[in-house]
């Protein structure tokens, strides 16, 4: 049986090289469960996994590749908490480990995204971050120093929206580096560059204070027939 509420959230398994783009598919539900779904071509879809991972509805979910061929997905909920999963398939068969599990208290996570940085202490896949979205307006970036997806820290603090962060999301603009756009009931979209600045540190220097991030647009025009929309 699936979901006993109204689905709240829904994402593909992304990672192609396994042959699982397009099978799998992973919902979030207002009944706090995750389920993960597989397609089958003559009988259909079925459902291969399901996890209580909320104490309140599912809020946001997000998942991307890891180099090592499994996946890192990230989900919030209505209790407050972001929870951290570590997934693997072999052989069409879902394993799904909690790691880690992050406390937000009332300021709740309701939207989130993960992006590889590319850095050479971690080749596979990059530095695994996080950015959770908050109904305070504020985004939270998280980084995985230790690559476990079990020592997710807080890396810093984006401020400058207004209002609920409605959605956030990730793109490789460079080799070394991401962007990050964030949007919000404030009516702007705001860009992050984020980049690895291992290069002007020192070789003491933790891998948090390597992050280099700068406001790329905090406030972005739309022209409509080259006037001001």
């Amino acid at each position: 049986m699936g979901h006993e509420d109204v689905v709240t959230n829904v994402v593909w398994l992304p990672d192609g090289r396994r042959g699982t783009d397009g099978r799998f598919l992973v919902s979030g539900g207002g009944d706090g469960c995750i389920c993960v779904w597989k397609v089958h071509e003559k009988c259909g879809w079925e459902l291969c996994l399901k996890m209580e991972g909320h104490g309140g509805p599912v809020t946001c979910l997000a998942v991307e590749c890891m180099g090592h061929g499994g996946f890192v997905m990230v989900s919030g909920g209505g209790d407050g908490d972001a929870v951290v999963y570590g997934v693997d398939i072999m052989d069409d068969v879902v394993s799904c480990k909690e790691t880690q599990r992050l406390s937000f208290g009332t300021k709740l996570v309701h939207c989130a995204a993960i992006g590889m940085l590319p850095h050479p202490s971690a080749r596979d896949h990059g530095i695994v971050l996080v950015a959770m979205g908050c109904v305070d307006g504020l985004v939270k970036l998280y980084m995985d120093e230790k690559g476990s997806l079990s020592s997710f820290t807080l890396a810093c603090v984006l401020s400058g929206h207004q209002n609920w962060i409605r959605g956030v999301d990730f793109v490789h603009v460079a080799d070394k580096k991401l962007m990050l756009a964030t949007g919000s009931q404030d009516r702007y979209v705001r860009l992050w560059s984020i980049e690895d600045s291992s290069s002007e540190q020192s070789q003491g220097d933790s891998m948090l204070s390597k992050l280099g991030i700068t406001k790329y647009a905090p406030k972005p025009q739309i022209r409509v027939n080259g006037r001001p929309a």
